[in-house]
């Protein structure tokens, strides 16, 4: 099962707070379009 939290929305923030992580979980975090624009540069 997948999650996706987007953090604009202040709502979503809330829920993440209730979020439990357990052991062996992943978390992946993508990178955003201006770290994409530095590493070009």
């Amino acid at each position: 099962m997948a999650w996706h939290l987007d953090t604009i929305n202040a709502i979503d923030l809330v829920y993440a707070a209730d979020f439990q992580l357990r052991s062996k979980d992943i978390i992946f975090v993508a990178e955003q379009p201006v770290t994409r624009w530095d590493r070009a540069m």
